[in-house]
């Protein structure tokens, strides 16, 4: 019986330390981008809403994603998905991130955003009417609506 509990112990405590050391999964699909924004008391903040065309077992998944601002151009690298800790609803979803770009004002932005093999520049043009989101090559992005009206 000792034994059995000793057994039952170690398994518990080896898929314990599995799960802290998650592995991250390739970003091998294309991705969507969409914008929002957000109006507060007097700013508003724009936000990039990513997620992949390709959808997984159960929703929750994460982009995991380096951010880098420089100037006037925002550097998007997404290095993996991440799998949802502990349980997670079983229905189909894409992974997701969220990329704050805080408040723009009226003019021009680079944007150039990297996943897998894909690299894709573009720029955000902000105007007191509307927000459009235009890159030179679409390869492995997808923008379902590039124009936001303000």
């Amino acid at each position: 019986m000792k034994k059995i509990i000793g057994i039952l112990f170690l398994v518990l405590l080896l898929a314990c330390e599995k799960e802290e050391g998650i592995e991250l999964l390739p970003v091998d699909s294309a991705l969507r981008i969409e914008m929002t924004e957000s109006v507060k008391e007097s700013s508003s903040e724009f936000t990039l809403i990513i997620t992949t065309e390709k959808d997984y077992p159960c929703q929750g998944y994460i982009l995991i994603r380096e951010k880098e601002v420089k100037d006037n151009r925002f550097t998007i690298s997404f290095t993996g998905v991440k799998p949802p800790e502990g349980g997670c609803l079983t229905a189909l979803g894409p992974a997701m991130a969220f990329i704050s770009l805080g408040n723009l004002t009226n003019g021009v932005y680079g944007v150039t955003i990297h996943h897998g093999n894909f690299s894709s520049a573009g720029r955000i043009e902000v105007t007191d009417e509307e927000v459009f989101l235009d890159f030179d090559g679409q390869e492995g992005i997808i923008i379902p609506n590039s124009r936001l009206q303000r």
